[in-house]
């Protein structure tokens, strides 16, 4: 669990089976905005939320639950609907959900306790926000919101190409030595190509000869490759082993022009290839 959580991670920091799996995209955050998120401090007003998703119209059920929010503004006496749900929208970020689910809203169910388990309010009375008590810092918000499956629109007017950017991570079992990742243009290559595992191991061999000759490549950890990451829709696809991708069919993106909303012409679209190899000392015989 440990290790996957530190896959979505490095996916962040970069915005299993033989057969490859979809999720969804991450988005990457400056620092002050994140780290309300993550470091909570005990003396200020925090709430841990305890809730998970309904998906509209089926009874489909998305574990969400598992976050601490520090409120953003500690002198204001009340928390707003939209701060309690953006909290909920990041934490949707983090596990790879808000490319496949809109978050719309409070279930009937939500309700926002004291630590003591007194009842602040239900969901058919919050409306844009709620006092918070003087003497309490810390509140549970639990039950469920409602989430709406995105549809990915049809492809009308595709590209022909795609560019392919490889990143590489090497890394030793002990983690004492976790040298930067290193970036590889693979270049453009035409919608239906295939990429394998075993080009990447040679670049990725290669890499490691170049920077760090004393290692050598021990076994790979994992393989995420991000399908059309600048698309309205990125999917990703997890390959712990061998694998043969084929580069897929997307939608054109058009630059525009952000004051007329003018199309300047189309933009690249990229695939991006994620790597980590756990390395070796040549001499080390176990």
């Amino acid at each position: 669990m440990k290790k996957w959580f530190l896959i979505l991670m490095l996916l962040g920091i970069f915005a299993c089976a033989t057969q490859p799996s979809k999720v969804a995209a991450i988005t990457g955050y400056d620092s002050d905005y994140y780290a309300r998120y993550i470091d909570p401090d005990e003396n200020k007003i925090t709430f841990a939320i305890n809730v998970d998703g309904f998906v509209e119209g089926s009874n489909q059920e998305i574990l969400i639950r598992g976050i601490h929010h520090v409120l953003t503004n500690q002198n204001q006496k009340f928390v707003t609907k939209a701060e309690l749900l953006d909290a909920i929208r990041h934490q949707m970020v983090l596990l790879q959900l808000d490319y496949s689910y809109e978050l719309v809203d409070f279930a009937p169910d939500a309700q926002l306790l004291t630590r003591d388990r007194r009842l602040l309010f239900a969901n058919r009375n919050f409306e844009e926000s709620v006092s918070l008590e003087d003497t309490i810092q810390e509140y549970l918000l639990k039950g469920h919101v409602i989430l709406r499956k995105r549809v990915e629109e049809p492809i009308t007017h595709p590209t022909e190409t795609a560019n392919i950017e490889y990143k590489v991570q090497f890394a030793t079992k002990d983690g004492e030595f976790h040298p930067l990742p290193i970036f590889v243009d693979y270049g453009e290559k035409h919608i239906g190509e295939k990429l394998t595992s075993d080009e990447f191991r040679k670049i990725a061999e290669e890499k490691l000869l170049q920077l760090y000759p004393d290692y050598m490549i021990d076994q790979k950890e994992y393989t995420i490759i991000k399908h059309n990451s600048l698309g309205q829709l990125p999917r990703y696809y997890s390959y712990p082993d061998d694998f043969s991708y084929e580069i897929q069919d997307r939608q054109r993106i058009m630059a525009k022009d952000p004051k007329s909303g003018k199309e300047l012409g189309e933009t690249q679209s990229i695939d991006n290839v994620f790597e980590k190899y756990l390395i070796t000392k040549k001499s080390y015989k176990p």
